[in-house]
């Protein structure tokens, strides 16, 4: 297929009909579900905001030549696979290949495919929030803010290609939540469905909720677009029915049954023991524990401020609407701040494996735009000039937001070129892996059995791997070659490092994206072994060998990452704030089953969301204490 080589720099007639075809498709499907229920005008005005952000989506994406973003050759690898062979080289939620693959085929070249889909999903953002904020309210200014604001977040993070699941996933997680709404509300119609089981003469028939039916069908479209995603999705509403509970004392029953339900249909899907198996490695590998913080303030991400600096100003415009919906205890709104608490917690690079945390944080932005339309409306009548300023700033600031993804992801990189080519080159290949080995000192650590030394220069291991340090004192480095799978290698070196006296301190495995990594010590020396996709065809075995204090931190090879990694523990221990000791009591004392199969299942379905409660319950007697102690102050000074 022609663009696998990502050469491809314009676009071909059948490539703008289209990008004109799906918006025009978009655009009837949309006019005629609505015609009947939302006036002409706001029709019109959300579809021009549909076709605003798709059009500023393809300039950005077609102004590189290449897919921007460390893993925009995976989306072509993996599409070209699905071109020519019906199916993805790995196990992966599918949609999004699909699709694309779809376009690839419409135009002719599997590059302009994925642009094409990299900018359609994002895009949708902006219409799919439109229908929910419209399920909060009917007025029309709130709806088309709500509704700009989140168009122009998405063709913020739309040219992200490491996203590009991610962003197609949340374009759908909107109408998850409206149905689910609508369900809470005991909406829709009942469907009954009628068994030839008699008892006591009456034959067993069950109703349906059809907006329960539709919501669990979008559900497992997200899960089918990106894991992550419909994790996250679930553990918002596990958290919102603690929150719930804990902020008006009371068990939310229907939405306590929803849970239930999703939560059976989800365990008869994973009855397959590989794919349970892969569902909680997965899990456990970006669920890893870390020791929290001592400071007073412990949210802090990647070096910023809480939540993540970029998102800090929008964060700031949803506190009118938390405000108003812990003020009227509206049900439907506590699952936004579930929500929106829910991300926040796991953008922690201490609660959470720091590769995944990111993709954590941006899940907020599936509540700030419905969050600043409620802002919206509660400032509007009683303090309209602080509305209209609390307006421009979001638009000003998705603005700016956008332009500066922008001017960050316009022109090729070198990096993406070569992560390219590699991709293209190995693309035949059935298995295409490269175990890394890091610091190891005396005692030697092993040559894989079987494995065929590659004899690369120093030069070209520095070239292809630039994280590596090669001119620091006390280093030398070695490279074999085996067909062997990753799990294979990583259960030899396990063996056989501890039978020589090594520690194991971390070893995961990631079956979709085919890497695995093993951390282990040995007195002052150090191996970490990683896994992932290279070049040439099989197994590349890098043995590098070093004192640690040669290295740039404890684990070596995430110079790359610009942050260090601390080491993954079942050690619990807890704040020095008696406040935050109390907040992070779940999270922390399930630290104790790290290491355990279900630890991350555990901690994301169970301990996170707990918190979430915590801070619920911390919400409701706050105010009653500060209003009993202010009573009792007043008292004694009469």
């Amino acid at each position: 297929m022609e663009g696998l080589d990502g050469t491809y720099a314009g676009i071909t007639f059948s490539g703008i009909f289209l990008v004109a075809l799906l918006a025009l498709l978009v655009c009837f499907v949309t006019y005629f579900a609505l015609r009947k229920k939302v006036e002409r005008k706001m029709i019109f005005a959300v579809l021009g905001l549909f076709l605003l952000g798709y059009s500023i989506l393809m300039a950005i994406i077609l102004s590189n030549p290449t897919i921007v973003g460390i893993d925009g050759p995976f989306y072509i690898y993996e599409v070209g696979n699905v071109v020519n062979t019906g199916a993805t080289a790995t196990l992966t939620p599918p949609v999004v290949f699909y699709v694309m693959a779809g376009f690839s085929l419409f135009v002719g070249d599997v590059t302009l495919g994925v642009k094409i889909g990299q900018a359609f999903f994002p895009a949708l953002m902006g219409m799919t929030t439109f229908f929910l904020m419209r399920y909060f309210t009917k007025d029309r200014f709130a709806i088309l803010a709500v509704a700009l604001v989140s168009t122009l977040i998405g063709a913020g993070i739309g040219p992200m290609a490491g996203a590009i699941k991610n962003t197609a996933a949340m374009s759908f997680a909107p109408i998850f939540y409206l149905f689910y709404f609508k369900f809470a509300n005991n909406e829709g119609r009942k469907w009954r469905i009628r068994f030839p089981v008699k008892i006591r003469g009456e034959r067993i028939a069950p109703s349906i909720n059809s907006n329960l039916f539709i919501s669990i069908l979008v559900y497992f479209i997200i899960l089918a677009t990106h894991e992550l995603t419909a994790g996250f999705v679930f553990m918002s509403v596990v958290a919102h029915v603690f929150f719930h509970a804990a902020y008006q004392r009371n068990i939310p029953w229907h939405e306590f049954k929803f849970v239930g339900a999703l939560a059976v249909l989800m365990s008869l899907a994973f009855v397959s023991s590989s794919l349970r198996t892969h569902i909680i490695g997965t899990a456990n590998s970006f669920a890893a524990s870390y020791p929290i913080p001592s400071d007073l303030f412990p949210f802090t991400s990647f070096g910023s401020e809480f939540p993540i600096a970029i998102f800090f100003p929008l964060v700031i415009l949803t506190l009118p609407a938390a405000w108003s919906i812990l003020k009227n205890r509206n049900k439907h709104g506590q699952l936004l701040i579930a929500g929106m608490l829910t991300a926040m917690i796991c953008s922690q690079t201490w609660i959470l494996t720091p590769a995944y945390s990111f993709r954590f944080a941006v899940m907020m932005l599936l509540f700030i735009p419905v969050l600043f339309g409620i802002s919206i409306l509660t400032l509007r009548k009683s303090h309209p000039k602080t509305c209209s300023c609390l307006v421009a700033f979001g638009v000003i600031f998705s603005v700016a937001m956008l332009v500066g993804t922008t001017t960050f992801n316009i022109g090729p990189k070198e990096d993406v070129l070569q992560q390219l080519e590699r991709y293209r080159q190995s693309e035949q290949a059935e298995q295409v892996m490269e175990i890394i080995v890091v610091e190891n000192l005396s005692p030697d650590i092993p040559q894989y059995p079987g494995s065929i030394d590659l004899q690369m220069s120093e030069e070209n291991i520095q070239e292809e791997y630039s994280w590596i340090d090669l001119s620091l004192p006390g280093i030398s480095v070695a490279a074999y070659n085996t067909s062997d799978d990753i799990s294979m290698v990583l259960s030899w070196y396990d063996n056989e490092l501890r039978s020589r006296g090594w520690v194991i301190l971390d070893r995961r495995e990631n079956v979709e994206f085919s890497w695995g990594t093993m951390y282990a010590t040995f007195d002052e020396n150090s191996a970490n072994i990683n896994v992932s996709p290279g070049n040439p065809a099989g197994h590349n075995i890098l043995v590098i060998s070093g004192p640690r204090t040669s290295m740039d931190n404890d684990q070596g090879n995430h110079r790359s990452w610009g942050f260090d990694v601390p080491t993954p523990t079942n050690a619990i221990s807890f704040n020095h704030n008696p406040l935050f000791a109390f907040i992070l009591l779940p999270i922390e004392l399930v630290q104790g089953l790290y290491g355990t199969w279900f630890y991350g299942v555990a901690k994301l379905i169970v301990a996170i969301p707990l918190t979430i409660g915590m801070i619920g319950l911390l919400f409701r007697v706050t105010p009653t204490y500060c209003r009993k102690c202010s009573r009792i102050f007043r008292k004694s000074h009469r």
